[in-house]
Order: C-alpha cells, then structure tokens, then sequence
C-alpha cells in the first residue's frame, strides 16, 4: 500500500523557465500566465469576463508567435459560430466563440494546407468558477507549448504536419465550442487530436480515452511520465463516469484521439473553490512534460493511416506502458484461460476429489466476493441511517473510503470462509492447495468480461498469469531451498504475486479517487450503496491472494477482530477528526421547476436537494454556510 501510494502521487519538480535549459517545459511560465487568466473571476461562455478571457488569450497567443522572426507562415483568427445539437436533448446555439490559432508546416502555406495534428483545451469555466484547473491548466499548457515552439523553431521546422491550437467556448454548456469547430475548413486536415481536460484540481495527468492503437503506441513511445488504464476507458465508453468531453465530437474527425486530465481533488472541480491554491505543485510540470512530447512525436511521426482497432493498455507502475491490440489482447486471454483450465486438470488428475474440491473453493470465492459486497452496503446503509452527514465525509477524503470501505468488505467474505471451512470439514476435504481455487476463481471472472471484449479484462488475466507463474516458481525455490513447510511455500507465493496486487491497488486507488467526487454530485439517497459496491469489488479482488493465505491458516478469528475493530475505529474518525467544514462543505443539488399553462407560469419554485438528504424547499440548507457547511 505504502508503495503504490508513492509512485501514484509522485510529481516532477516544477522547472522555471531558462534558456540554457534547451528545450523545456516551465511551470513557473505557465503559472504566471494562470494568475492572469484566473484574475478575471468565472469566465462562463457568454458573460463579459468570458469575452476578456478571448481577447487575453488572443493578445497573449499574438505576443508570442510575433515576437521572433519564424522559419514558418501561422494564422490567428476568432472563430464565432452558431449551430445545433440534437442528442438527448434539443440544442440550439449562436456566437459561440473560438481561439484558433494554426502553424503551417515549412513546406506548407495557408493556400495549399496539409494535414494537421489538434491540440485542444476549452476557456470557459462552470458558472461562479474560476476555472483554475478546469480547464485553465489546460489553456495555459498550450500556450506554453507555443512558447516552445517559437523560441526553438528548428523544432517545428522538421514537423511532417500543420499544427492547430484551439481555444474553445462554451465546453461547460454541452461540448459547443467543438462542436462549432466540426464545421471549420481547418477540421478537415485533422489526422490526430489531444485533448486537455480536467475533472480535479492537481496530480499526475491520467488517459481517460484513447481512440485506437497507433496513438496508445504514440502515447507509449513518447511521453515521460505515463498515467493509463483501459479500465478508466471501459468506465467512460460503459458511460459509468459521468459527463462527457470535446473527445466525443473530435473522434467524429479521427479515430487517432487521446483524452487526458488529472483527477485529484475533484471536490472543488466546477466550484468557487477550483483556483490555483488548490493545484498542487508539479501537476502542470507533469502535463506539460508529456503533452510537448507527444506533440513532438506526433508532428515528426504522423499517422499513415487511420487504425481502427483498439488497445489493451496499462502503464506499470507508470515508467512504462504496456499495450496490445484489443484483438490480440482478447485472444491472449482465452488462451491463458485455456492453459489455467489445462493446469487444474493436470494436477487434478481427473479425479472427482480434486475437481471437487477445487470447485468447492471457487464458488467460496465467488460467495465470499457477494458477501463482501452485501456487508459492505449493510453497513454504509446502517451508518447513513444513524448518521447521514458522517457517511459522507469520504466524498471529501476519498482515502477515506479505503478506511471505511475496506473492513466491512473483509469482514463479509471471512464471514462466507468460515463457514465454507465447516462445511468442507463436515465433508471431510481437506482445505489446501487454495492456489487452484484461485485459479478457478480468477477464470471464471475473466470468461464473461473476454467474451463482452473489454478492454480491461486484462485485470483479472494479471492474476491468471501471475497465480500460474508464483505456483512454480514456488515449487521451484522450495525444492532448491528444501523447503517443506506449508507456510513457507505461501510466502514465496504472495511474494511473488505482490507486483501484480500493487499494480492492481494503485489503479483501484486512481479511479476511486477520480469516482468518489463525481458521485458527491448526485442528489441520491443510495450513493452511498453504489460507492460501497464499487470500492468492495476492487478490494476483494485486489487482496483476495492475501485472504486466502488467511484462509488457508486458520487466521479468520484474529483477522476478523482486527476488521471489526478498524471499522469502529474508521466510522469515530469520520465523525469527529475528518467533518465537513467550510473548505470541504457538503454538496447540494438546485432545481429550477417551472409549470405552465397555455403559455403561462402557473407554479415558480426552487428545491434544494444536499447530497443524501431529502429534497427541500429550505434555502438556508445552501446559503447558510458557515452554520452548515452547503454551498
């Protein structure tokens, strides 16, 4: 735990801006340039301080590209359009407004353009928000990419495309500035696109989204510090995580796309409290390193053609990126399925004693993940009755639901071992060999999820793999080691499965953190059950070689009290050390209702609805903050 805590918060120390540095990304550039942009207050698209945010921007992009004497032709131009959008609901749009700016490759002029490669970040911001981070980071990051690029123009000189910068408006009002941009002249030389967004407030840059497998390669091959996982993409496309980007409409284009933001502190994204106080230091130094690497990879490297098939991608433990095509990563996991199954036939030797016992086992698994999951909305359930305002202070300390999430999870599947463990001593099985169980277990989970194709079934095939591999090299080091005991061999075992349960956790750790504040945003009674479903079916799964060994010790007594006592222990740390306060209120939820008659308002009223609370008529619920803590 304390490893995968430590490489998932690592960021790059911030680089000031100097020229004997070559080539370079600078916070401290970017930073300057933030406080000017967030110096306006909320910039929504449509208000005054949004047109000065445009006219800012343009005079800073201006500055910059005219400052040197350049080796190649650019464009600078406000793109105003007006347009509609007809998807769950009927959109009609005008003077939506657009910063563009376009650099022509050498051997290209502005008569004849080439392809070209989209970089794209959004000015506006949520309505009574600065911005900072949403998506000021990712404005100023451009800018300080252009910066780059003109201070060193032999850089863009050996560009095989055109680039395009675009500013667009109105994102927070349903994705219109680039959905504006669709209709450009400029849109139809787009050959690839990134994409800068952001659903926190600092931290490591992650992939939300990738388009196909040549850009997962890209992405691979150049950036510095990789952050990905094609389970945040399963998340998005199974529309599990709310909300969408610019990346819906600039795929339209290009299947060559990548999607990217941090996720840190999403508590105060799309609030007043999304300023530069809260970005951490080294979150626009990472984003910045790796989106001028792959712009720079891009430009030298274009696509030849535009690939379709998907990727099955993971960073490992984010110095390296691992990736194959969806097709060969699904086919490698039936085959690994395939040769799992032929193992426990081997050992089993096809008698009904060992078969038995190991589908004994899997089903143990399988009631023990049910259990853990059924324990863990018990008791979230129970302590929101008793206690709504506590049951939700991890929305605002998402390491809090490991701590709260966790014992009641680890308590229901202890609770399904041990009676599993009287039922197989009635019947006379010995409980050993729990490796095959697992085996067992970790086949059937990965069958469903190979056969639906998705992308981050290798999750479950990391295990299958690992479980085959540290079962003979255990038997391996134990026979050279002459080693008999029983619990010797299993902490050869979980010593040699402990990359993938790290690799495993610190994922688990990313996306409960990205998941948790978007789930403080819905007015629902029963978040609370989701997010007890969510966190205790990746923990089960994470730590279940662990609970095994537990298992297969006798030590469901001793683990079983240390659970419970966590657990109390968790729910007095809510409640008294980590309360909501002014800096981290608790949420609520306003709606507008409106009834009309024959073209006339016959009822005008305003709800209020705090997260897990009841809907209410009281405003004081909202306003009255430092009393309550409601925004």
């Amino acid at each position: 735990m304390v490893c995968c805590l430590y490489i998932r918060w690592w960021l790059p120390a911030p680089m000031p801006h100097k020229k004997e540095y070559g080539i370079h990304f600078s916070e401290h550039n970017s930073l300057r340039t933030l406080h000017k942009l967030t110096s306006f207050g909320p910039h929504p698209s449509g208000s005054l301080e949004g047109q000065q945010v445009v006219l800012f921007l343009q005079d800073t992009v201006r500055s910059i590209v005219q400052s040197k004497l350049l080796g190649f032709s650019y464009k600078l131009e406000i793109s105003v359009g007006d347009g509609m959008v007809d998807e769950s609901v009927l959109r009609v749009y005008r003077n939506v407004t657009n910063l563009m700016l376009r650099l022509y490759r050498p051997s290209s002029v502005p008569s004849r353009p080439s392809q070209a490669l989209l970089l794209s970040s959004h000015w506006d911001s949520a309505l009574d928000s600065p911005g900072a981070s949403d998506d000021g980071v990712g404005v100023v990051v451009m800018i300080e990419i252009l910066r780059n690029l003109v201070d060193y123009p032999t850089l863009f000189l050996k560009s095989k495309l055109d680039l395009i910068f675009l500013w667009c408006g109105s994102e927070e009002l349903g994705l219109l500035g680039s959905d504006v941009f669709l209709t450009h002249p400029w849109s139809k030389d787009v050959v690839s696109f990134i994409n800068i967004e952001a659903v926190g407030a600092g931290g490591p840059e992650y992939i939300f989204q990738i388009g196909n497998n040549w850009m997962t390669e890209a992405y691979a091959s150049s950036v510095l510090y990789p952050r990905a996982t094609s389970l945040g993409q399963d998340f998005f496309e199974k529309k599990l995580i709310i909300g969408n980007t610019d990346y819906v409409n600039y795929k339209k284009l290009t299947e060559n796309g990548i999607d990217m933001a941090f996720i840190e502190n999403g508590y105060v994204y799309h609030t007043y409290r999304d300023t530069i106080q809260e970005i951490v230091p080294g979150t626009i130094q990472h984003v910045g390193d790796n989106v001028l690497s792959l712009v720079i990879y891009i430009i030298q490297n274009p696509p030849t053609k535009v690939d379709k098939i998907r990727s099955m991608y993971y960073d490992i433990f984010h110095f390296t990126v691992f990736s194959v095509p969806l097709p060969m990563g699904i086919l490698l996991g039936w085959t690994l399925c395939l040769i799992g199954l032929s193992h426990l036939l081997i050992v089993s030797k096809l008698r009904l004693y060992p078969l038995l016992k190991i589908l004994i086992q899997a089903l143990t698994f399988l009631l023990g993940f049910m259990s853990s999951v059924i324990f863990s909305c018990a008791i979230s359930h129970i302590f929101h009755l008793v206690s709504p305002i506590g049951n939700r202070t991890w929305f605002s300390k998402p390491e809090l639901a490991l701590v709260f999430f966790l014992p009641g999870s680890t308590l229901g599947f202890l609770f399904i071992f041990s009676i599993s463990s009287k039922i197989m001593k009635k019947m006379g099985i010995v409980n050993d060999n729990l490796h095959n169980g697992l085996l067992a277990f970790y086949i059937l989970v990965s069958a469903p999820i190979l056969w639906l194709e998705m992308a981050s079934s290798f999750y479950p095939i990391i295990f299958v793999i690992n479980i085959l591999l540290s079962f003979h090299l255990s038997n391996l080091f134990s026979s050279y080691l002459h080693l008999q005991e029983v619990k010797m061999w299993w902490n050869l075992f979980l010593l040699f499965m402990l990359p993938s349960n790290i690799l495993f956790t610190d994922q688990t750790i990313s996306l409960i953190v990205c998941y948790l504040p978007m789930m403080a945003k819905i007015s629902n009674d029963l978040v609370h059950l989701v997010m007890a479903l969510f966190t205790g079916t990746f923990f089960f799964f994470g730590f279940l070689p662990t609970l095994a060994y537990v298992w297969q010790h006798n030590l469901l007594k001793r683990c079983s009290k240390g659970a419970a006592l966590i657990l109390v222990m968790s729910i007095v740390l809510m409640l008294i050390i980590f309360p909501f306060s002014l800096h981290y209120p608790i949420r609520a939820v306003a709606y507008h209702k409106v009834e009309m008659e024959a073209q006339e308002i016959t009822k005008n009223s305003i709800l209020f609805s705090p997260i897990g609370n009841p809907t209410t008529r009281n405003p004081s619920l909202v306003f009255n903050e430092v009393e309550l803590g409601f925004i």
